[in-house]
């Protein structure tokens, strides 16, 4: 899934889910009504991580949701977790470009400062695992697939 700062959602060739499609969906409406440049209310600036420059941005559900998976029967979270962190913890080390950033954050709000038409404010709301890949001045591309490391190392490769 690739998300521009420019007005257009674009599938990749991965598969995403729903959810995800509609959250992109409803935030390039709000850019297209001119609202990307939100401003966050105070109360959601402790929920959200500021990013500007070349960046990797590893998206995982809080503790809240995740507990929610575990109240609801859904033991496989810990399954999907543990994958989704070996994945990126292996694709992160092997990948070593000078000048990019690396965060991991479980904050709702992605505010991307210097990306093409930004800055742009996210609510990931619906994504519980992810990236955002952002550069100056580059639309940003946001993937929800959960695959192995070596996926995330070409994909930080075209990207960056």
């Amino acid at each position: 899934m690739i998300l521009s700062c420019d007005n257009r959602v674009k599938k990749n060739k991965g598969v995403a889910s729903e959810r995800l499609i509609d959250t992109l969906i409803r935030l390039d409406e709000n850019i297209n009504k001119g609202q990307n440049k939100v401003k966050l209310e105070e109360s959601y600036l402790i929920d959200t991580i500021k990013v500007y420059g070349n960046s990797i941005i590893v998206l995982r559900p809080d503790s809240l949701r995740f507990q929610s998976y575990l109240n609801n029967g859904e033991e496989w979270i810990y399954e999907v977790d543990s994958d989704f962190g070996f994945s990126f913890l292996m694709a992160l080390d092997s990948f070593n470009l000078l000048g990019v950033e690396e965060h991991v954050t479980q904050r709702r709000y992605v505010e991307i400062l210097d990306c093409k038409n930004g800055p742009i404010v996210i609510d990931r709301d619906t994504i519980d695992y992810g990236v955002i890949l952002t550069a100056p001045g580059r639309d940003i591309e946001v993937d929800q697939n959960l695959f192995g490391g070596e996926y995330y190392i070409d994909l930080f490769k075209k990207y960056f």
